[in-house]
Parts: C-alpha cells; structure tokens; sequence
C-alpha cells in the first residue's frame, strides 16, 4: 500500500492509498483506520481516496494461507491551516514618529517580515518574529508579513499594509516690506518646507488658517 501525499498534508488534501495485491488471498486482507476496521473493498477497487481530518495510521494486513500476516502501513499527519490578522496603530506618520504592526495568528511557528518603499518592486527581509514590531520608516513604506511553519504543507498567508511617511513640516514667509504706512497693504507668502508659493488654491497637500 503506497500514498500519493507526504505523510504531512494540510487539512482539507485530498489524499490517494493504492494497493497493488501480487500474491495473497483478497478475502484474507484487513484495513483499518486509525484501529478501526474499514469496510472499503480497496482490494477491488484498488485506490483509497480519503480526505482525512485528524493525524491517521492506515494499515492494511494479509493473511497468508500458510505464511504470516504481513502488515504494511502509512502514517498521514495534518497540519492545520494557518490564520493572519495585523493591525496597525497608524497608516500615516511624520518622519521621526513610529508606527505599531501588530499580528494575531493560529497554526503558526513563525513569522516573516519584510518591506519596499515605493519606488523599488521587491521586498526586503528584516525580521522572522511573532512579536508586534515597532518601526519608524523614514519614507512611504509597504510592510508584508508571511506566515511560516515547520512544514508548509499549507499555503502560506500574506498580508500587506501601507505606511506613508510625511516630512515635518517647516513654514517661512516672504514679504514685499518689513514696515508700511498705517493702512497700505502689502503682500506675504507662506513658503513650506522651502517650496515657495505654497498657499494657492491648487494646492492640496496642506491645510492653513490666518490668524
């Protein structure tokens, strides 16, 4: 009796016994699941196919007419599948700031970290841990998060979250005079972060209110 599966599969594979019986009599043959007796014809039929739900020993024994029973068996482990949740404290920072990435997890032995920033296509590797992580990227970030197991007969799980960074901010004013005659007017310009001409009402980036 041979399996088409690893003995390890994650819960829900279908997994395919074959018999192939050369010698032996067919109504001489035992199999049983677990201890208990199947009544499967797979001496017929030939292949078993079974989705199991928990760890399961099939074994399947043959009387000889004057031989000794002869035993074989395959062991199929399952391995549950696992379960990503992250949260994040925030989607958005001022450089300097940090951010929480918190993770909750079932059917996990390990973690993997990783990030890009928004102009480079791969993710780097920077961590394996279950642990919330606390970051502070310097610039827009994309965090992803992998799941891993000792086995990864099941699919992993992905997740990935966007952290934009936003450079602090810096204000500067241009003036046509530094002194005018009670009741001339005169003009003043807000320049952000060094970019002059920012007030204007093209410009979105930012909110102002005079006081």
């Amino acid at each position: 009796m041979t399996s088409d599966a690893d003995n390890i599969v994650c819960e829900g594979t279908e997994v395919k016994l074959s018999l192939d019986l050369k010698s032996g009599r067919a109504d001489n043959v035992t199999f049983k699941a677990n201890g208990d007796v199947d009544t499967y014809d797979i001496v017929k039929k030939k292949v078993y196919s079974v989705t199991p739900t928990e760890n399961t020993t099939y074994e399947l024994t043959i009387q000889g007419s004057a031989c000794a029973a002869v035993t074989k068996s395959v062991d199929v482990q399952i391995e549950k599948k696992p379960i990503l949740n992250v949260t994040m404290d925030k989607t958005g920072i001022c450089k300097g700031e940090t951010v929480t990435i918190t993770p909750t997890f079932e059917n996990v032995s390990e973690l993997g970290w990783s990030d890009r920033s928004e102009t480079v296509d791969l993710f780097s590797d920077f961590e394996n841990s279950l642990l919330p992580q606390t970051l502070d990227p310097d610039k827009t970030t994309f965090y992803r998060i992998i799941t891993k197991s000792n086995t990864d007969a099941c699919e992993q799980v992905e997740w990935v979250g966007k952290v934009e960074v936003e450079e602090p901010i810096t204000i500067s004013f241009d003036q046509d005079a530094d002194t005018v005659c009670k009741g001339s007017s005169f003009a003043l310009r807000a320049n952000v972060n060094g970019t002059k001409n920012m007030v204007d009402s093209y410009n979105t980036s930012y909110s102002f209110e005079w006081s």
